[in-house]
């Protein structure tokens, strides 16, 4: 997978993540379009880089389907951070975190 591609797909579920704070991989594959294997591989580099956890569902899938429940993968809250800048033209520089 060439690198900026793998960056660009990186950067959609961790917004995917941010937005709906825990989803399975099934999900992010269906949301974003990709295959379970490119997310497997995604999240599985993300778990070792901390970003991510994984936790296994007991009982029902949080999507309401049948079958073997999955594992919620969320932001890991204690290894990440979201930062925002807003640069304006001129000489302030106003951030948000």
């Amino acid at each position: 997978m060439p690198r900026a591609v793998r960056h660009i797909n990186e950067v959609r579920i961790l917004n995917s993540l941010f937005r709906h704070r825990a989803t399975t991989r099934a999900d992010l594959a269906r949301e974003l379009g990709l295959t379970r294997s490119t997310v497997g591989v995604l999240i599985a580099a993300m778990i070792k880089q901390r970003l991510v956890t994984e936790t296994e569902v007991s009982g029902a899938t949080p999507s309401g389907r049948s079958g073997r429940p999955g594992q919620v993968v969320q932001l890991n809250a204690l290894h990440s951070a979201f930062v925002g800048a807003d640069i304006g033209v001129g000489a302030h520089v106003r951030g948000r975190y």
